[in-house]
């Protein structure tokens, strides 16, 4: 943990010189974090971590406003433990592909900019149980749409974000993401 901050400092003091950046340049992303199960996923599953891979299209605006529109892949996963069958437990997994629109506040790149976030996607969903015999059964797999939104900080080359998603299936799938992407 110590070395994670101190590498986060590093990156947030080390970004001031690299961010003297293009206003048009496509910037990628690649980050991960926490992953926490809201609603019926939070009755079984567990907190279980996520990583995501991004691509920023900048858009020229005037005012302290900037617009972009982001792709991403991400990818989740939680493990639970069925309490009411035999099963010792076992996975949820999403993959998702979204798109996003983004508006981050203020023009000075160099400064700490708070950030919102809203899109669509599609996600694969993977339910997978681990069977008294150590074997794994995929029970269930669905693709389906999803929403999300949030919001976090971003600074010259780290951005700290939190979001929802939520599935749309029945009954509705919902996770939190907390995490920090590094920009490039």
């Amino acid at each position: 943990m110590r070395s994670f901050v101190w590498l986060l400092a590093l990156l947030v003091v080390g970004g001031e010189a690299l961010s003297a950046e293009e206003p048009d340049r496509l910037r990628f992303s690649a980050g991960g974090g926490l992953a926490l199960p809201m609603a019926f996923l939070a009755d079984s599953a567990n907190a279980g971590f996520h990583g995501q891979l991004g691509v920023d299209f900048p858009f020229r605006a005037a005012g302290s406003i900037e617009p972009r529109l982001t792709a991403e892949l991400a990818y989740a996963v939680f493990s639970y433990q069925d309490a009411d069958t035999l099963n010792e437990g076992g996975n949820y997994t999403y993959i998702e592909m979204n798109g996003l629109a983004m508006l981050a506040f203020g023009k000075d790149r160099r400064a700490i900019r708070p950030f919102v976030v809203a899109g669509f996607g599609l996600a694969y969903a993977d339910r997978s149980d681990l069977r008294n015999q150590g074997d794994i059964v995929t029970t269930e797999e669905t693709v389906t749409a999803t929403l999300t939104g949030g919001g976090g900080l971003e600074l010259p080359q780290v951005r700290l974000y939190l979001r929802y998603t939520a599935t749309l299936t029945d009954p509705v799938a919902q996770f939190v993401r907390l995490g920090v992407a590094l920009r490039f």
